[in-house]
C-alpha cells in the first residue's frame, strides 16, 4: 500500500501531470465560478469581511479583495480534493488487507469489507454495534431464561428488542417471544433466541465483527487514514497549486498596501500646498492690528 500511494505523490510524466492537472479541473480547484455545496452567501460575507479589514473603498483594491477571496475558496476546495484523494486511498483493495491484517481478521475477510467501515459516516457504525449487542442480549436471555425477562424486554433488552419488534414498536399484538417463534419457529423460547443469533450472524458477520471490537478497528482505520493523509498532502501538485494560492494572497495584500499609502501620499501633496496658501493669502491678527492703530493715530493728528 506504501509503494502505491508514494507513486502518487505527483505525476512525473508530461502525459502525467496533464491529467493530474484534468483531476484538478474535475474537482473544481480551479474554477472561479462557484461549485455545488459552496454558499454564494458565505463567499460574499468573506467578502465584505475583507473590505472591512482592509478598509477598501476604491474599484484597484476591491479586484485585490477579489483576488484574496477567490484564493482562499480554491484553497478550501484543494483541501477538500485531499479529503476525497484519502477516501479513495481507503477504499482501494490493498488498504483493505492491511486493514485486515493489523485488525487480526480472519484470512480473506478483507474480500467482503463493507465501505462504511473506512467512511466516515457513523450511523452504519451504530447500527452494527446495536445488532452486536442485540445479539449479546440474546445470548444471556437465553441463559437465564425467564419468562419474565422476556416480557420486559423492551426495558431489560432494548437493542434486542428494537432488532426483533422495530423501532416503532410500543404496544404490539405479540409478544418478543411470539415474535421470535413466528420467524424462527422452534419449539423453545432458548432455541429461538439461539436462532436469531445463528442468523445474524450469517446475515450480519461484518457488523458482529464491528460491534465487538469497534475501538480497536478505529485505531486500525485512523492510522492507515493518517498514513494516506500524509501521502495525499505531499503530492507535488497539490503542494505547487497550495504555495501559488498563498502567494497569490500575500500579494494582493501587498498592493492593497501600497495603493493606500500611494493615496496617503497623495492626499499629503494635495493638501499640504492648499493649507500653505490659505495662510498666506490671510493677514495675521497682529498685522491687522498694527494697522488700525496707525489709522487711529493719523487720525487724531489731523
Amino acid at each position: 500500500m506504501n509503494a502505491e500511494l508514494t507513486a502518487q505523490t505527483g505525476p512525473k510524466t508530461t502525459e502525467g501531470k496533464a491529467a493530474s492537472s484534468r483531476n484538478a479541473t474535475k474537482l473544481g480547484v480551479y474554477s472561479n465560478s462557484l461549485m455545488p455545496g459552496e454558499s454564494e452567501q458565505e463567499l460574499q460575507e468573506l467578502n465584505n469581511s475583507l473590505r472591512e479589514t482592509f478598509e477598501v473603498d476604491d474599484g484597484m483594491c476591491e479586484m485585490q479583495i477579489r483576488t484574496i477571496s477567490q484564493s482562499f475558496l480554491k484553497t478550501q476546495r484543494l483541501h477538500d480534493a485531499e479529503v476525497k484523494l484519502v477516501q479513495t486511498c481507503m477504499a482501494r483493495h490493498e488498504n483493505r488487507k492491511e486493514f485486515a491484517l493489523q485488525a487480526q481478521m480472519p484470512p480473506l475477510s478483507y474480500n467482503g469489507l463493507p465501505d462504511w467501515y473506512f467512511g466516515v459516516d457513523t450511523r452504519p457504525k451504530d447500527k452494527a454495534i446495536a445488532r452486536y449487542k442485540a445479539t449479546q442480549e440474546a445470548l444471556v436471555l437465553r441463559a437465564n431464561f425467564k419468562l419474565e425477562y422476556s416480557q420486559k424486554a423492551r426495558t431489560l433488552l432494548p437493542n434486542l428488542w428494537v432488532e426483533v419488534m422495530g423501532p416503532n414498536a410500543i404496544n404490539p399484538s405479540q409478544s418478543l417471544g411470539e415474535k421470535l417463534l413466528a420467524k424462527y419457529s422452534q419449539s423453545q423460547p432458548q432455541s429461538n433466541l439461539q436462532a436469531f443469533v445463528d442468523d445474524y450472524q450469517a446475515r450480519y458477520l461484518f457488523d458482529l465483527l464491528w460491534g465487538e471490537n469497534h475501538e480497536r478497528y478505529e485505531m486500525v482505520i485512523e492510522n492507515l487514514r493518517a498514513k494516506a493523509l500524509i501521502d495525499v498532502s505531499v503530492r507535488a501538485d497539490f503542494v505547487k497549486l497550495e504555495t501559488q494560492l498563498h502567494r497569490r494572497r500575500i500579494e494582493a495584500v501587498e498592493l492593497i498596501a501600497r495603493l493606500k499609502g500611494m493615496r496617503a501620499i497623495e492626499m499629503v501633496a494635495t493638501v499640504a500646498p492648499m493649507k500653505a496658501l490659505a495662510h498666506s493669502s490671510s493677514p495675521s491678527l497682529e498685522g491687522k492690528g498694527k494697522g488700525n492703530g496707525k489709522a487711529d493715530r493719523e487720525g487724531a493728528g489731523a
